[in-house]
């Protein structure tokens, strides 16, 4: 993980945080959160960094976590219909 600054061009509006889902107003700059390959994960909050990197790292984490359960359980499953000569 790795956090990137960048101008905010647009300046007004509000986003929805990628680690607590919360709404915040955009401000002069945007803090994007970004996995090891540097693909966006989306933007972080002042909340949010303000609780830290490692903090941010293991909420991002375990809501991922989360997600890949809760995907692995409600998953569409295939069944297996006997084909009959």
């Amino acid at each position: 993980m790795q956090l990137q600054i960048e101008c905010n061009s647009l300046k007004q509006g509000s986003q929805a945080c990628c680690v607590c889902s919360q709404l915040f107003e955009l401000g002069q700059a945007k803090i994007i959160l970004c996995d090891e390959q540097g693909t966006a994960r989306g933007e972080v909050c002042p909340s949010c960094v303000h609780n830290g990197f490692d903090w941010i790292k293991q909420e991002f984490e375990s809501s991922t976590s989360l997600r890949k359960i809760a995907y692995n359980r409600y998953r569409p499953t295939k069944l297996e219909v006997p084909v009959t000569a």
